[in-house]
């Protein structure tokens, strides 16, 4: 017979207090409001990504400008002073060929000074990343180049990424508590998670170095996972079917002595 217990759905889901105590409490807009609210947000947003992306672009062009007329400075003062000594044509051309490499230097600079504004750019941005919440390497990088955020080219996050100084152990932990806090991991469950392509891409090395040092009883995690399944109202499971998800290699992956242990505290039959 399938075993099921309802158990007591209290607390599992998020309190969001009294802040509407009656129907008549929430706010009312007809869809077309709704719609027209959409689309000035949409708007909205559109404009000032516009308007980060021209302040950025005048940046460069206000450097870049700066750079050209103190070089062009320096070509008039030299072509000046030359001029002054003597107006043999050897001398005159010795300085042509020397404003031409002034000129070439210039250049050379300007686009060092383009490739390190935007490296340091990137370096910011994923500074702040990292400053309110948790990445790996490759998700980092990510962030930086994808199409959807800021769009740095792969030489401005290079630059980021090998001057940002991150500990990627550290972060890894950090993304495990998360974890932790928020569900129930088994040992095994918690590097699959942090080392996955598709979540976080940590090295299998950080992974495994977040799950030996994150604070976690993974009995405790198994007893709630178990928890969790065996009083969902729309799962109806066995116990045999209820042992075999949380041991499973793709779902629970927790021990058999911890999956033992939950359903024993849970009463849960053999």
């Amino acid at each position: 017979m399938a075993g099921h217990n309802p158990g007591d759905n209290s607390g599992q889901y998020p309190n969001y207090g009294n802040q509407y105590s009656s129907h008549d409490d929430y706010p009312t807009h007809s869809y077309a409001e709704y719609q027209q609210s959409v689309k000035q947000n949409q708007v909205f947003a559109s404009d000032r990504k516009a308007e980060e992306h021209e302040l950025k672009q005048r940046k460069k062009k206000s450097n870049r400008n700066r750079l050209i007329a103190a070089s062009a400075m320096v070509i008039v003062i030299a072509g000046a002073f030359g001029f002054s000594l003597t107006q043999d044509a050897t001398v005159e051309d010795n300085i042509n060929d020397g404003a031409s490499g002034i000129v070439d230097e210039v250049n050379d600079n300007i686009n060092i000074m383009g490739a390190s504004s935007d490296g340091e750019a990137a370096l910011a941005y994923a500074r702040e990343k990292l400053d309110v919440s948790h990445y790996s390497e490759s998700q980092l990088r990510e962030e930086l180049v994808n199409e959807y955020g800021e769009v740095y080219t792969e030489d401005a996050a290079d630059y980021a990424l090998n001057n940002i100084d991150a500990d990627w152990n550290a972060e890894a932990l950090e993304g495990a508590e998360s974890y932790i806090r928020h569900s129930h991991y088994s040992y095994d469950g918690i590097i699959h998670q942090l080392s996955s392509p598709s979540s976080n891409d940590y090295t299998a090395e950080q992974a495994r170095y977040a799950a030996d040092n994150v604070e976690a009883d993974w009995y405790a995690e198994a007893l709630e996972a178990a928890d969790s399944y065996w009083s969902n109202q729309n799962i109806d499971l066995t116990p045999e079917e209820l042992r075999d998800l949380l041991t499973s290699d793709t779902i629970g992956r927790f021990t058999g002595d911890q999956v033992d242990s939950a359903l024993q505290e849970l009463g849960i039959p053999d």
